[in-house]
């Protein structure tokens, strides 16, 4: 899925908002660095990498959960004149997540 189609679908589940496109995506961009963390523990550096396709919709998801902490960063609740709220952990969607592995000088792809 392209950037523009994650874009899309990030403003689908978020509505209506004031952020620009370009904000959105940098949302989308950390989201997508926290998912090849996840995919890549042992890289050096996953700038040489992209989201795997399956792993579209938990960086779209986990960008959306971003967004919707803005102004609550560092916390996993608030309680402000009445209203609760809890923030579902990132570590759930993480979790889907199965890292790649390669025995050392053997040349695979994601998909062997």
């Amino acid at each position: 899925m392209i950037e523009r189609e994650k874009l899309t679908m990030l403003k689908a589940l978020i509505g209506e908002t004031s952020l620009s496109d370009d904000a959105l995506l940098v949302y989308l961009a950390i989201a997508g660095d926290e998912v090849l963390r996840r995919c890549y523990p042992y890289a050096a550096d996953t700038q040489q990498y992209e989201v795997p396709e399956r792993y579209d919709t938990i960086q779209i998801r986990l960008a959306r959960n971003e967004y919707y902490k803005r102004g609550a960063e560092g916390q996993s609740s608030m309680s402000d004149n009445g209203v609760s709220r809890v923030y579902e952990s990132d570590d759930v969607l993480l979790r889907r997540i199965v890292p790649y592995a390669h025995v050392p000088g053997v040349v695979a792809d994601e998909t062997t």
